[in-house]
């Protein structure tokens, strides 16, 4: 039979009480066997839950122009890194263990555009297309935006980049036109 000890801290004046609740009922509270911390109503448990799942937003702070072809998108501001895993400075998200991440990205602009296609790329690989729209010859005057969206298994220190393919010229729109985001779906 297993026995239940409880031992105070030597160093501790605090008084712990266990107090059962009115109740009519029995009720049997069973101990994980493991070590670890036990989460009550009185916990911060949002913050429990964020603690150690990467995430990240980050976003084109400004307009600013693209050329036609294939362009990295410069979110360099981030709205939130959990983890710190998002560098502002070269536009990458890096694994910072191995597992499936779900990886997202909006790209846009306005000008002339003629074609405009989306994707995140791993290690330099394209991760599938999040689609494509193709103008008439006279290109779109107005603004344009195409998401990008996978479930995508990345080793530890894989890099994650949010990329759009532009025919045509024009500028970024900022912030909620263009941006890259993702988070640990689950840790292999």
């Amino acid at each position: 039979m297993s026995k239940v000890k409880i031992s105070g801290n030597a160093s501790g004046t605090g008084v712990f009480t266990i107090a059962a609740p009115n109740s009519n009922t029995d009720r049997t509270f069973n101990l994980p066997d493991e070590a670890g911390t036990v989460l009550t109503s009185a916990s911060s448990i949002s913050q429990q839950a964020q603690s150690g799942v990467p995430c990240f937003h980050a976003y084109v702070p400004s307009d600013s122009s693209f050329s036609g072809g294939w362009n990295l998108m410069p979110n360099s501001t981030e709205r939130f890194d959990i983890g710190s895993n998002f560098n502002t400075g070269t536009y990458r998200f890096v694994a910072p263990v191995d597992g499936y991440y779900h990886l997202m990205s909006l790209a846009g602009g306005t000008g002339s555009i003629l074609r405009i296609i989306s994707t995140v790329r791993v290690n330099d690989t394209p991760y599938g297309f999040g689609g494509q729209i193709d103008f008439p010859s006279t290109g779109a005057s107005e603004e344009v935006n195409m998401p990008s969206s996978n479930i995508i298994y990345m080793n530890a220190g894989d890099y994650a980049e949010s990329w759009c393919f532009f025919v045509g010229s024009g500028s970024y729109q900022s912030q909620q036109y263009n941006w890259f985001a993702g988070y640990l779906v689950r840790e292999v």
